[in-house]
């Protein structure tokens, strides 16, 4: 079975974007573009020289960064949660020891 689509207009800058998207995934769409154009806004008044092909070359390393870095904390929680009950579980093992 096929989810139901939305036909959406994004703005990003002087451009809009039209597409199709999964209705489920309109607000998602809405709150990426607003974010897009919120740090393209930050590096526009930054850089005021650039051109806007420049400005959104920025835009997107900055969004990757972020995505990545993202990633990595999230991928890297299960294991510094298991890191730390394994501390717990050795220092209180070490602490029982030295009694």
């Amino acid at each position: 079975m096929q989810e139901d689509t939305q036909h959406i207009v994004l703005r990003l800058d002087a451009h809009s974007i039209s597409m199709h998207v999964p209705t489920s995934k309109e607000p998602v769409y809405r709150r990426a573009a607003a974010a897009l154009q919120e740090v393209y806004n930050t590096y526009r008044k930054r850089y005021a020289r650039l051109t806007a092909e420049q400005l959104w070359l920025h835009v997107a390393l900055h969004m990757a960064v972020n995505l990545e870095d993202d990633f990595r904390k999230k991928s890297l929680e299960p294991v510094e949660t298991k890191l730390d009950e394994l501390a717990s579980i050795i220092r209180n093992k070490l602490d029982n020891t030295e009694q």
